[in-house]
């Protein structure tokens, strides 16, 4: 799988906090400073800077996870 990385705004940084609570995936903890979330579920490894730098694994599933909370016109920008 290819590691692969975006910009995520306040909205969408919000919609992945709410998608990760009502899909109930497992979080990790941050292992830096400079990280606001890490999610380490099945096939899903998310990680989300501070900055707003979302880091994904790539897989199917992560990619579902991202799709789910991109603001729509977000979208085909980064598909």
């Amino acid at each position: 799988m290819k590691i692969t990385s975006l910009t995520i705004k306040a909205p969408e940084i919000e919609n992945l906090k709410s998608f990760i609570s009502k899909k109930g995936l497992e979080k990790a903890d941050p292992i830096n400073e400079y990280e606001l979330l890490r999610v380490k579920d099945g096939t899903i490894s998310i990680t989300l800077y501070k900055s707003g730098k979302l880091v994904h694994n790539g897989s199917d599933d992560s990619k579902m996870v991202i799709n789910a909370i991109l603001e729509r016109e977000e979208i085909s920008n980064h598909i």
